[in-house]
């Protein structure tokens, strides 16, 4: 039987703002916003960070109770969205910058 958890939530706003995750974090990797990505398995979870380069010590992190390959391409996809949301946030924070609600699917 199927339980309701928010696990692949994060997967799920991705795809409905039109975002493809790997594609995201290469962008991100490439001009240095992403430095890396970590993929551990911590007390029965996968556990995904996501470190900026922009902010030094600074990193998003998506767990998942999920097994197998599912589990760590959940938490890798919270990670990111995570991390998204840190940049929209960012960049609502700036004065002259707008923020378009209806892009975001919280």
């Amino acid at each position: 039987m199927a339980r309701h958890t928010t696990e692949g939530l994060a997967a799920l706003c991705l795809a409905a703002n039109g975002f493809v995750a790997s594609n995201f974090a290469e962008e991100r990797m490439r001009d240095g916003r992403i430095t890396h990505i970590v993929c551990t398995f911590e007390h029965g979870k996968h556990v995904v960070r996501v470190h900026s380069g922009i902010v030094p010590g600074h990193y998003t992190r998506g767990t998942s109770a999920l097994t197998g390959q599912d589990g760590e391409t959940d938490a890798r996809a919270q990670a990111l969205q995570s991390f998204w949301a840190h940049e929209l946030d960012q960049k609502a924070k700036r004065p002259g910058d707008a923020v378009v609600l209806e892009e975001a699917c919280f």
